[in-house]
């Protein structure tokens, strides 16, 4: 029986061109024109206004949530 050092190897595929997908969040950083300030977010009350409305329904990252001691409620 013969063995292959590299059993996976063969022709290379190009993977097709996939949508960015952007989240909510995301575009909220980018209209209060904090997208590349995430350090800065904590201080946003516009930001901190929308999280506190769409923290259960929205993505809203972990640490964030934690700087404002908001907590996501799950849905049964």
């Amino acid at each position: 029986m013969a063995t292959h050092a590299n059993w996976a190897s063969g022709p290379t595929r190009q993977l097709p061109n996939l949508p960015t997908v952007v989240s909510q969040f995301e575009r909220m950083t980018e209209q209060v024109g904090l997208r590349a300030a995430p350090h800065l977010w904590p201080y946003d009350q516009t930001l901190k206004a929308w999280v506190k409305a769409n923290k259960n329904k929205r993505y809203v990252p972990e640490e964030l949530l934690a700087a404002w001691d908001m907590h996501v409620v799950m849905d049964d």
